[in-house]
C-alpha cells in the first residue's frame, strides 16, 4: 500500500494560493467575490464502473453526511457540472500521459477548458459570488465503490473537509477514470466544484457543529495524505499514521479555542489525540471559527468511537460528546 500511496500523493500535488480560503470555507462569512482551490486528497484502491453513477454516488455521499451532522444538503448545479467534467476529463487524459495532476490547465494540452477553477467556471456560463475546487485521487484496482470512497477520502483529511462542509450549497461533480494511464498513474479522480451564485451568500450555520456528529458511519479510518500539507509547522506529515481527524466549526467571525478532547475506542482505549486551531496552520487556510481534534494514530476498521471535547466559542464554553464509527477499506 505504501508505493501505491506515494504515487498517487504525487499525483496529487498542486493547487493552493491566495485565494484558497474561499475554497475552504473560511471566507464564507464575507461579502463581495473569492475563489480558491486546495490540491488533493488521497484515497484507497476503488473499482471501475459507470462515471456518471460515481458522480451521483458522491453527491449522495456528501449530502448525507451534510445533513446528518446539520451543515444541510448541496444540491448539483448544471453549469458547475460542467465545469467539473471538464477537469475531471483532462486529468484524465494528463494520467494517461503518465503526467501529474493540479487545479491549472496547460492551454498546450488536449481538453484545455481553462486555465483556473474560475476560469472554467465562467466558461461553463457560472457567475459566482464564491468558488471551491477539491480533487480527490485513488488508484484503480480495488473493490469499493469509487464515488463513496473519493468522498470518504476528502472528508478524511483537513482542508478538503472543511472544503466539503463550507456554506457554498451549488455544487458540481465528475468522476474520471484512467484506466488506460501507466500503472502509476491508473487513477479515478473527483473533480468537486463549490459555489455560490453572484448575488447571494453562502448559507452559513447559527450554532457550533461537528464532523463525524453522532450516528456518523462509514469514516475512513486514517488519511492516506493531503496537499497542501496541513502539519508541516508540527513536526509531522498527513498519512496512514493519522487518524480521521474531528472537525469543529463554529459560525463565520467567531472563534473556537479546545481545552480539552478524549476519543475513546468501544473497547475503552483511549486514542492519543493533538487539538489543532487556525494558528497551528502554517498554509494559513483556516480561519478562527474552525478547529481540528486530530487522532495520533489510525483508527481501526469497522470500529466504534466515543469524542469528547470541550472548549470555548468567544469565550463561552461549551461542550460535546458523540459516538461514531470507521468503515472497512
Amino acid at each position: 500500500m505504501t508505493g501505491v500511496a506515494l504515487a498517487v500523493m504525487l499525483a496529487a500535488c498542486g493547487g493552493g494560493g491566495g485565494e484558497s480560503e474561499a475554497a475552504t470555507g473560511t471566507g464564507n462569512g464575507a461579502s463581495g467575490t473569492g475563489s480558491g482551490s486546495v490540491g488533493g486528497a488521497v484515497g484507497g484502491a476503488v473499482s471501475t464502473g459507470d462515471a456518471a453513477e460515481a458522480a451521483a454516488l458522491a453527491l449522495a455521499t456528501v449530502n448525507q453526511e451534510r445533513e446528518r451532522c446539520g451543515f444541510g444538503q448541496v444540491q448539483r448545479q448544471a453549469q458547475l457540472d460542467t465545469a467539473a467534467g471538464w477537469h475531471a476529463d483532462y486529468l484524465k487524459l494528463r494520467f494517461n500521459e503518465g503526467l501529474p495532476a493540479t487545479h491549472t490547465e496547460d492551454p498546450a494540452r488536449s481538453g484545455f477548458k481553462g486555465a483556473t477553477a474560475a476560469d472554467r467556471a465562467q466558461a461553463a456560463g457560472y457567475a459566482y459570488a464564491r468558488l471551491g475546487e477539491f480533487l480527490s485521487f485513488a488508484p484503480l484496482g480495488g473493490s469499493a465503490p469509487a464515488g463513496e470512497a473519493l468522498v470518504r477520502a476528502m472528508m478524511a483529511t483537513v482542508y478538503h473537509m472543511a472544503g466539503m462542509l463550507d456554506g457554498n450549497t451549488e455544487v458540481g461533480a465528475a468522476v474520471a477514470f484512467a484506466d488506460a494511464a501507466p500503472q502509476a498513474y491508473r487513477q479515478a479522480v473527483l473533480a468537486w466544484e463549490t459555489g455560490t451564485p453572484l448575488g447571494r451568500q453562502p448559507v452559513e450555520p447559527g450554532v457550533l457543529l461537528t464532523y463525524p456528529c453522532s450516528g456518523s458511519a462509514g469514516l475512513q479510518p486514517y488519511m492516506y495524505g493531503e496537499s497542501p500539507e496541513p502539519f508541516s509547522g508540527l513536526g509531522f506529515i498527513a498519512g496512514p499514521g493519522t487518524g480521521h481527524p474531528i472537525y469543529l466549526r463554529a459560525p463565520a467571525g467567531q472563534r473556537i479555542r479546545l481545552s480539552a478532547a478524549t476519543l475513546t475506542s468501544g473497547q475503552g482505549r483511549a486514542v492519543p489525540v493533538l487539538l489543532y486551531h487556525a494558528s497551528d496552520d502554517a498554509q494559513a487556510l483556516l480561519g478562527t471559527h474552525q478547529a481540528f481534534v486530530i487522532p495520533r494514530e489510525p483508527l481501526a476498521q469497522g470500529a466504534s468511537y466515543q469524542a469528547q471535547v470541550q472548549g470555548t466559542v468567544d469565550g463561552v464554553p461549551f461542550s460535546r460528546d458523540f459516538v461514531f464509527s470507521t468503515g472497512r477499506l
